[in-house]
C-alpha cells in the first residue's frame, strides 16, 4: 500500500452546495476521546486503503467560529503524458528544453499551417507544454476530485473523527464485496465537488 501525505491548510475550503449546520444545532461527542493527531494519522491510513493518492485536509484557523473541516483527495495518479508526448527521457528538463521541444513538434500542428496543421493536436501539445512547465517549477496543484465535509461538532477534531469513521465505513463497501457501491458512494461526493468550492 502506497504513503501518502496529508496537506493541511487553516482556510476552510467549504465545498459549494454542502449546507452547513447551524451554531446552535452542533453537538458534542464525550465518547470521542482522541486528539487530532492520532485522528488524522487513522484518517491517512483509512484513506490510503481507499486507494487516496493526495489529500487536503481543510479546517478553519479559528475552531470557535467555525470547527467545520472538509476533506479533498484524488484516487488518480497525476498525469505525466507530457513526458513522452515531447519527448522527454529526462524527469526533470529545463523551461527552456521544454519550449524547444514544444515548438519543434507542436508547430508542424499550428492552426495556420494549411498542410499540416491540426487544431486539436496543437492544443494537446500546448497542454503537454503547460503541465510540463508546471511540474518543473513546482507550480502545479493536484486537482481533487471527491470532498467530504462535516461541520455538525462543537470541535474540528470531532469533525475530523466523524469523517475518519465515514471512510472507514464507505470501505467495508469493498470489504463484502461491493465495489459498485463503492463507487456510486464516491461518485456522489464527486457530484458535489464537481460544483466548484468555496469558502
Amino acid at each position: 500500500m502506497a504513503k501518502i501525505d496529508i496537506i493541511e491548510e487553516t482556510k476552510l475550503k467549504w465545498p459549494d452546495g454542502l449546507e452547513r449546520t447551524r451554531i446552535k444545532e452542533r453537538v458534542g461527542q464525550g465518547r470521542w476521546k482522541e486528539g487530532w493527531a492520532v485522528t488524522r494519522q487513522k484518517l491517512t491510513q483509512e484513506l490510503e486503503r481507499l486507494g487516496a493518492t493526495s489529500v487536503l485536509v481543510s479546517r478553519s484557523d479559528n475552531e470557535h467560529l467555525d470547527p467545520g473541516v472538509a476533506v479533498w483527495f484524488s484516487r488518480k495518479k497525476e498525469d505525466f503524458s507530457w513526458q513522452q508526448g515531447l519527448g522527454f527521457d529526462n524527469p526533470a528538463p529545463t523551461v527552456a528544453e521544454i519550449d524547444a521541444a514544444f515548438r519543434a513538434k507542436a508547430m508542424k500542428y499550428h492552426p495556420d499551417n494549411p498542410q499540416t496543421g491540426d487544431p486539436a493536436l496543437f492544443m494537446q501539445f500546448s497542454h503537454w507544454r503547460k503541465a510540463a512547465v508546471a511540474w518543473v517549477t513546482g507550480t502545479h496543484s493536484h486537482a481533487h476530485e471527491y470532498v467530504m465535509a462535516i461541520d455538525q461538532y462543537d470541535e474540528a477534531r470531532l469533525n475530523l473523527k466523524a469523517l475518519q469513521m465515514s471512510f472507514f465505513y464507505i470501505r467495508r463497501l469493498e470489504d463484502v464485496g461491493a465495489p459498485a457501491i463503492l463507487t456510486q458512494t464516491l461518485g456522489a461526493f464527486r457530484a458535489k465537488l464537481m460544483q466548484g468550492s468555496g469558502e
